[in-house]
């Protein structure tokens, strides 16, 4: 019996698709991203937010509507909830409770990963990797360039 020799198959990935209208925000009604905490014992979410802006809708009157997020979230056990890998390159930390905001950064760049957490001579410290991003605007005024770890000391 002869062996079949099979045939490798190529691909080109060129990214995903984002259904988006003429001024690349999406076709779908906002929120476009968000945060939800849920209550895993009661199955209820306990809050949401709207995680990421258009920095040019916000200036408009128009309330933060979300971005599309490209990175993951976690969560302190002082009650914060870090997160980033919004279209708006900010990295954010809030309040693990309630949602609201308490601090925000921007960055040189795009976040595509979910965020560290490390101790040291008893601190703890929140890591990013800041990657490129496509808006060289963003990139002229944050204070961390593109392939740079940025870590952030929480408060005593």
């Amino acid at each position: 019996m002869r062996r079949r020799r099979k045939r490798a198959i190529g691909t080109n990935f060129s990214g995903y698709k984002r259904n988006v209208d003429q001024d690349g925000y999406p076709v779908i009604r906002p929120p476009w991203g968000r945060i939800s905490a849920i209550d895993l014992r009661n199955c209820k979410i306990v809050w949401q937010v709207a995680h990421g802006e258009y920095d040019e809708l916000t200036a408009r009157g128009i309330p933060r509507t979300g971005t599309y997020c490209r990175g993951g979230n976690i969560a302190t056990k002082g009650g914060l909830l870090f997160s980033a890998g919004t279209l708006d390159n900010k990295f954010r930390a809030y309040d693990s409770k309630t949602g609201k905001t308490l601090w925000e950064t921007l960055l040189g760049g795009g976040v595509f990963a979910t965020p560290s957490t490390y101790m040291m001579n008893g601190r703890q410290f929140v890591v990013v990797p800041v990657s490129n991003s496509q808006s060289t605007e963003i990139n002229q005024v944050a204070q961390y360039k593109p392939g740079d770890f940025v870590a952030f000391a929480l408060p005593s």
